[in-house]
């Protein structure tokens, strides 16, 4: 037991003492030096030879442009033909044009076809209906205003289209008028009405056309009747010729309608009266004025 122990003491003193000797070495010794530089690269070596002077030129003149080469003329007759392209319709393709001053319409009629029309206006009476016999009084006239008062005259037109242009044909046409003031003042019936038929032609300016002005002529026979309580009167004679003139705005393809103006000039020959229990020929010329507007069918 007392030798362990003793083991023990020279072991930890043996270690004390070497410590104390390594701690007082590392304060006694030296710093190391430091390490040396890397060494610098040598300098370049001086050049070999004679340097010689060299002298500087100014720039050359830009070459001169090559003149271009004719191109060569080859005559038309050797030139391949190149097909002419044509346009390929687009299915349900919106094409937009412009507008024109008067539009145009696609035309469907034919240049030649069947026309029925119908028209309707007011007409004013113009001009004398009758003239008697010379009296010591001199020519006594009776007026047509005197007789008729505003006309409401209803024509059937049927008629046929030789070209695009023209328009010939007939009508008939039937009319009620109201009492004159002269007629109201000495009657409490006046009846009166006109009948007229005969043959027209048209000319029609722009057929192709939205707006189509057109003017007409014709001739024919017209018949007035008129009744008051005491009296009933009958007169017939010519249509000599009769003016027309209007518009024809196409509504449709086939169907135009538009205002027109029509003056008549004609005379009756014959004048029935039931007073005067005979037939009396009168040479007096009279016209009718009247406004109103139409519309016509072509096929």
């Amino acid at each position: 037991m007392t030798n362990r122990s003793t083991w023990r003491r020279t072991l930890w003193a043996g270690l004390a003492a070497c410590l104390y000797a390594g701690a007082g070495f590392a304060q006694s010794a030296p710093p190391l030096p430091p390490l040396p530089d890397a060494p610098a690269p040598p300098p370049a070596p001086p050049p070999v030879g004679t340097v010689q002077d060299v002298t500087i030129l100014p720039p050359l003149p830009p070459p001169a442009p090559e003149p271009p080469l004719p191109s060569p003329v080859i005559p038309p007759s050797s030139l391949p033909a190149v097909p002419t392209p044509t346009a390929t319709p687009i299915p349900n393709a919106t094409t937009t044009t412009t507008p024109s001053a008067t539009p145009t319409v696609s035309d469907t009629l034919g240049r030649r076809g069947l026309s029925i029309g119908l028209r309707v206006g007011i007409g004013f009476p113009i001009g004398q209906l009758l003239s008697q016999p010379p009296m010591p009084g001199g020519q006594v006239a009776d007026n047509l205003s005197d007789q008729f008062g505003i006309l409401f005259p209803v024509t059937l037109d049927v008629g046929y289209r030789p070209s695009r242009h023209l328009y010939v044909g007939g009508y008939f046409g039937a009319g009620v008028a109201t009492a004159s003031s002269t007629c109201s003042k000495v009657s409490s019936q006046c009846d009166q009405n006109d009948l007229r038929f005969g043959v027209d032609a048209k000319y029609l300016v722009s057929p192709r056309q939205f707006v189509d002005p057109w003017i007409g002529a014709g001739l024919g026979w017209e018949i007035a009747n008129h009744a008051e309580d005491a009296f009933a009167g009958h007169e017939d004679g010519p249509e000599f010729f009769h003016l027309r003139a209007g518009l024809d705005f196409r509504v449709t393809p086939h169907f135009f309608f538009g205002p027109e103006a029509m003056f008549t000039f004609g005379m009756f020959t014959n004048h029935l009266g039931a007073q005067a229990g005979g037939v009396t020929n009168s040479g007096a010329l009279h016209d009718w004025l009247v406004l109103g507007v139409s519309g016509h069918y072509d096929l």
